[in-house]
């Protein structure tokens, strides 16, 4: 799987060297269950910054372009810690919402500012949107594949509530989650 990387044109580049310049190439990627967390949040802004939202009608509020940053998942981060502390986080899926920085750090024996550093430095997200994009990840495929209601979504990718679902996806794709279901129905064909 090729991994992607976000310039600061809006932009995801493929190390193929594809460019997704397009809804329905952006979603696609966002579909993609072996994306990366921070590849995946890279597509997400960029699904924002090329105006998907705008060109559906729905409001959209500018974000300034995100610099290029380090592709990375636990396999890049160089500090065995980070790793098995970035893995530890991973794997909690849904229920990544509940696990609190501090309380990962003290499990690895790392202190929570330094582990916040390890993570942005070497994955270029924090740790609240690292825990952010783990939980849109299950509910983009969700909102995309099913007819199933936003809040059954929102509970189902571990929020504890339909808004701060809507909060979350806001500060991501810069739209709701209806209005992205919309939007991957009109770009993607659905499954058969």
């Amino acid at each position: 799987m090729p991994q992607a990387f976000f310039s600061s044109d809006n932009s995801v580049t493929t190390t193929t060297g594809a460019v997704a310049e397009n809804p329905s190439e952006l979603i696609t990627a966002l579909l993609d269950s072996n994306l990366s967390v921070p590849d995946f949040m890279a597509c997400a802004q960029a699904l924002r910054g090329r105006g998907a939202a705008a060109s559906e009608g729905v409001e959209h509020s500018s974000q300034p372009p995100r610099q290029d940053r380090p592709p990375a998942d636990a396999s890049h981060v160089s500090t065995p810690r980070t790793a098995r502390a970035i893995e530890r986080l991973q794997m909690a899926g849904k229920d990544s919402g509940g696990i609190r920085e501090a309380t990962l750090a003290r499990e690895f024996g790392i202190d929570p500012a330094h582990l916040g550093r390890l993570v942005r430095r070497a994955t270029g997200l924090g740790f609240r949107d690292w825990k952010l994009g783990i939980r849109l990840r299950l509910a983009v495929r969700a909102l995309a594949e099913s007819d199933a209601p936003v809040k059954w979504v929102a509970h189902e990718s571990g929020f504890a509530s339909t808004a701060q679902f809507d909060r979350g996806f806001r500060r991501a794709f810069g739209m709701t989650p209806g209005e992205f279901r919309r939007l991957a129905f009109s770009h993607v064909r659905r499954p058969s």
